[in-house]
Formats: structure tokens, sequence, C-alpha cells
């Protein structure tokens, strides 16, 4: 482990798994892939306005019993509020500032060409293809933090500095972050499956998604690494899924509905980019 580390790494003398860190992340990796595969494939609670909530919740239960295993605090992933407000600025500030000039230069553009759009905020529906109500906006927001949680404890918080143990720095940090973009392959897998992506399609958005989610890990890594405190990777995290994805040009919100497909958080808009989680965000539908 590089002795600068800011990531704090969970005593070995308290399991003896911990003398083999390798094989405990390709495990913690493994539980993540099945979890998801559960909601998708066999659960498959679409009704939900975020379908593989479930995962997300037990993914954190999972965590919580490896720390009571190994007799760690939470706080030995880095979730404590120490300079929590300096987390908050360097993890979501920025991405707050990047994502309102994006939306900025989006509006502009559609007011030169003559358009009158308006920003609104809400989870589109992908059952019926409409923005959803309060109700369905709130649950979906929940959501996304389970999911920036579980992601960060797991990969971040835990694979992170169990990868430092045998590598340096930047070589943990790119087979974690590796494995963050393989575990988000079963969304277009679960496209493909149910008819909803063609397997042209799907591969197309799997290859797109492990591009965008390890480039992802990646910053999310060195966020935690320098900081030390990996509410600074949950902020950039959450702030990247939700500002993303809930704003919409409101002539925009049916074709954006209708071109979606249902894979969980990684969901397809309609904007041109993507976030660091790897989604495409909103872009006119002439684009």
């Amino acid at each position: 482990m590089a002795k600068s580390s800011s990531v704090s790494q969970p005593d070995r003398s308290h399991s003896p798994s911990l003398s083999r860190p390798i094989l405990v992340c390709l495990g913690l990796f493994l539980a993540v892939i099945a979890l998801r595969s559960i909601d998708l494939f066999a659960l498959r609670l679409d009704d939900l306005p975020d379908p593989v909530i479930l995962s997300r919740v037990l993914g954190i239960i999972l965590v919580l019993g490896y720390l009571w295993v190994i007799r760690e605090p939470i706080s030995s992933l880095g979730l404590h509020t120490k300079n929590i407000s300096k987390a908050f600025l360097i993890g979501g500030l920025p991405l707050i500032i990047l994502y309102s000039i994006i939306y900025a230069v989006q509006l502009f553009r559609l007011n030169a060409a003559g358009e009158s759009p308006q920003l609104v905020f809400g989870a589109i529906n992908q059952e019926i293809g409409v923005m959803g109500g309060t109700y369905f906006t709130l649950f979906y927001l929940v959501g996304q933090f389970f999911n920036a949680l579980m992601e960060e404890i797991i990969f971040r918080g835990l694979m992170l500095p169990h990868f430092m143990r045998r590598f340096s720095f930047w070589k943990a940090n790119i087979l974690q972050a590796f494995l963050f973009g393989l575990a988000h392959l079963v969304f277009p897998l679960s496209s493909w499956v149910r008819g909803q992506a063609t397997s042209g399609e799907a591969l197309g958005e799997a290859a797109t998604l492990l591009v965008f989610t390890t480039f992802g890990g990646l910053i999310f890594g060195y966020l935690y690494y320098r900081t030390g405190n990996l509410w600074t990777a949950v902020f950039a995290h959450l702030i990247d899924n939700v500002v993303s994805f809930l704003p919409h040009p409101d002539r925009e919100q049916a074709q954006c509905g209708n071109r979606c497909h249902n894979t969980g958080q990684h969901r397809l808009h309609c904007y041109g980019g993507h976030s660091l989680g790897g989604r495409e965000a909103l872009k006119p539908p002439t684009a």
C-alpha cells in the first residue's frame, strides 16, 4: 500500500480472510452481480420507480454484516463526519456547476432554434413513458441515494483499500473501477433478455456503460483517496446520477420516456454526453 494513502484499511488481524484481499474483492463483486441479477431476472419489480432498489439495500446490509464479522466500525470505510462540508464542496459542487452549464447551453440552443423550452424536474415513468408524480420522483431519489451509498462502500470503501494491500494506488484504483464497470453490464443484458433491445443495441450499450462507468469509478476512487472521506465520492456519485437524470426540457418528456430502456439506474436518456456513471443524458430527438 502507498504510504501516503488517505484511505483507511481494516486491521488484518481481525479476520484471516483479510490476508486474501483479492478473494474478498472478487467475492464482493460476485455478490453485487448476484443481487442485481435477482432483482432484474427473478423479482422484476418493474412497477417500482426504482426496480433494483432491493439489491441496493441488500448490498448495504451485506457490507454491514462484513464489517461486523471483521469487527470494524462503519467509519473504517471512510463514512465519517470529519470535513464533511469540504467533502460536499469537492464531490458535489463541481458537478452541480458543470451540469448547470450543460443545461444552460442546451436551453440556449433550443431557444436559438426558435423553441421555448422549460426545465422541469421529475423521474420518467418507464412503464408509461411520461413524467412520474411526486411520490414516484421521491422514491427514485431514495433509490439513487441507496445506489450511490451501496456502490461506494463496496467498490471504493472496501475494494480499493483491499486491493491496495497488494498493489499501488493507481493499480488498485484501476482494478476496482474495472470491476465497477463490469458490474453494470447486467443492465444491457437485462434489456436484451426482455426484448427491449436487439443484440447489437445491447452490445453497444454494454460497451458504452463499461467505458463510462469505469471512468467514473476511477474518479470516485481518486476522490476518496485524496480526501480520506468516502462521502466525497458518495456526493459526487449521487449528484451525478440525479442531476443528469431529473431535469428535462418539457418538449422532450414523452420522446425520452418512449426511448428509454428500464435498466435500473442506468437508463438510456436523451442528451448530448454521458454522466460519470455512464448514463446518457438528455439530447434533442433530432440529434
